[in-house]
C-alpha cells in the first residue's frame, strides 16, 4: 500500500515552505502570502504567531535551521574580510538541494567564488560542506 501524507503533515510542510520562503526572500509575510501562496493570505495572523514562536523555540535552544545557516552564509559574504578568510582557506564550496529557488541561496553563490553544487542525495569526500 502507498503511503499518504495526513493533512496535519501536508499542512507542516505548507508552513515550513511559507516560513522559509519569507526568511530567504527576506520578505515581509504579508509581501510572502500576496505574491507566492496567496490561498493562505486570510492565515497571516496565525502563521506571524506560529513562525514567532518557531524563532523563539530556536533562540531558546541555541539551535540553527537550514534558512539560518544560509542567512548567516550570505551575510558573512558580505563583510569583504570574512569574504577574503573564507576564499583563502576553502578551495570549493558544496550547496546540497541547491535546485531551491531562494534569493538567499542564490546571493550565496553569487558572492562565492568557487563552487561545488551537486543534486541531492550526491556526495564528495573532497568538498567542505
Amino acid at each position: 500500500m502507498a503511503y499518504r501524507r495526513g493533512a496535519s503533515e501536508i499542512a507542516s510542510i505548507r508552513y515550513r515552505r511559507i516560513y522559509s520562503h519569507t526568511v530567504n526572500t527576506r520578505c515581509p509575510l504579508a509581501e510572502t502570502l500576496e505574491n507566492a501562496f496567496p490561498w493562505c493570505a486570510e492565515w497571516e495572523a496565525e502563521l506571524k504567531r506560529l513562525f514567532r514562536a518557531y524563532v523563539e523555540a530556536k533562540q531558546r535552544e541555541n539551535v540553527l535551521d537550514y534558512d539560518d545557516l544560509l542567512l548567516y552564509w550570505a551575510d558573512m559574504m558580505e563583510e569583504p574580510a570574512l569574504a577574503r578568510l573564507v576564499g583563502e582557506r576553502f578551495d570549493h564550496i558544496l550547496v546540497d538541494e541547491y535546485s531551491r529557488p531562494f534569493c538567499s541561496e542564490r546571493a550565496t553563490m553569487a558572492t562565492s567564488s568557487k563552487l561545488s553544487s551537486r543534486g541531492e542525495g550526491s556526495r564528495s569526500s573532497n568538498t567542505v560542506a
